[in-house]
């Protein structure tokens, strides 16, 4: 009886254990023998997962500790992907490797979102920044539009947070 309470306890934690994530990847100009590399955004040195690539192809697997951002080294090109624990499929084409397809990932999709929400406001309060340093003087006109700009991505961000 003992052996078999201790074996239901443990069933839960080995099918934890298991699980990881796997991409499945078609991307035109990846030659056969790429080495394709996936490697946290944070920690560019620390390969997770290595294959080889075959036919314009790959599988990928293994497992993150958390969801995070990563890059998916294609040889010379690179994809970033927002990766958790599931199944994805990436297609594309390496040479433009900034419009790979991601699907399967409700993850991903939130950090897509995220990017083409947020980006364009983060690149334009930086270009307020460059002129104010270029000038030498923010004029009230400039410090009215870097406040818009700031008072759109805290609502945005409240906006996404409730999503």
């Amino acid at each position: 009886m003992k052996k078999w309470f201790f074996v239901a306890l443990c069933l839960p934690v080995f099918s934890f254990a298991q699980q990881g994530f796997t991409i499945n990847a078609t991307i035109a100009g990846v030659e056969n023998g790429t080495a394709i590399k996936l490697v946290s955004a944070e920690a560019p040195d620390k390969v997770v997962a290595e294959t080889k690539a075959s036919a314009n192809s790959f599988v990928l697997k293994g497992a993150v500790p958390e969801p995070g951002v990563y890059q998916l080294q294609l040889g010379k090109s690179s994809v970033t992907i927002f990766l958790d624990n599931n199944a994805i499929t990436l297609e594309g084409n390496a040479a433009d490797a900034r419009n790979v397809k991601v699907t399967g990932s409700k993850s991903h999709a939130d950090f897509e979102s995220f990017i083409s929400t947020f980006n364009p406001m983060f690149g334009r309060l930086q270009q307020l920044q460059a002129e104010a340093q270029k000038s030498g003087n923010v004029s009230q006109q400039m410090r009215a539009e870097y406040d818009n700009i700031n008072t759109e991505i805290q609502s945005k961000v409240d906006a996404f947070i409730a999503q």
